[in-house]
């Protein structure tokens, strides 16, 4: 696999910055690689989706008309982000590839907010649902604005998929890096000894990417081609 570079193959306008024109997919990278080595020379493995993946969906709806302007709105908000920029620092530590925040469009008010997470396992994901932080985030939900406030006009969501190695693909085509393909990861490199930041986004021009099939590490057969 080939990890790519995020130089946009024209001038950027405000509606095609950071756009690859191309196909692209991701993949979780090793924990290390060895440039000077014959095997291990990639970051990544030989087979697409090698590797499990544990997809979390955390997320908020602001059910009063004031929306993030109601009561308590900008409390909750900034809970929030504190949580979210300590998991990103530490993304190492909890096995964090990255995040998308989505605003959904499922109501006029648009008031429903996503963020989709990607860890290498669930045993991070469960390591940062317990950090100081983030229970500090969950019990002031609970306490200061539900039992104390008396307020139930912020519902909040959270979703877990642990999935299995082969049992994922995705495709990304005329994108700017996103969702999955936004991440990076901690790689040792063993050659120097020194760590590096690897983007999960990888050419997929090649056949062995052609297909959903073969994304996800299985044979081609009569596989649909997208």
């Amino acid at each position: 696999m080939t990890a790519l570079g995020f130089k946009p193959m024209f001038p950027p306008t405000a509606n095609r910055r950071g756009v690859l024109f191309n196909r692209v997919s991701a993949a979780i990278p090793n924990d290390s690689y060895n440039p000077a080595g014959s095997e291990k020379a990639s970051p990544f493995g030989s087979t697409p989706a090698d590797k499990g993946v544990v997809v979390f969906h955390l997320g908020a709806r602001f059910l009063h008309p004031l929306g993030a302007s109601s009561p308590l709105a900008k409390e909750f908000i900034a809970q929030f982000i504190t949580s979210h920029k300590d998991l990103l620092t530490r993304a190492k530590e909890y096995g964090c590839l990255g995040g998308t925040t989505l605003r959904g469009g499922d109501s006029e008010s648009n008031n429903t907010f996503l963020t989709v997470y990607y860890f290498r396992d669930f045993e991070g994901l469960n390591k940062f649902a317990h950090n100081p932080l983030h229970r500090k985030a969950w019990d002031w939900y609970h306490r200061d604005f539900a039992k104390k406030g008396g307020y139930s006009h912020i519902g909040i969501f959270h979703e877990t998929f642990c999935v299995p190695a082969g049992a994922w693909e995705t495709i990304y085509i005329n994108m700017p890096p996103v969702l999955m393909g936004a991440g990076s990861a901690a790689v040792r490199n063993e050659e120097t000894g020194e760590e590096e930041w690897v983007r999960t986004m990888v050419d997929a021009t090649s056949p062995s990417w052609r297909s959903s099939h073969t994304r996800m590490g299985q044979r081609p057969g009569a596989s649909h081609v997208v």
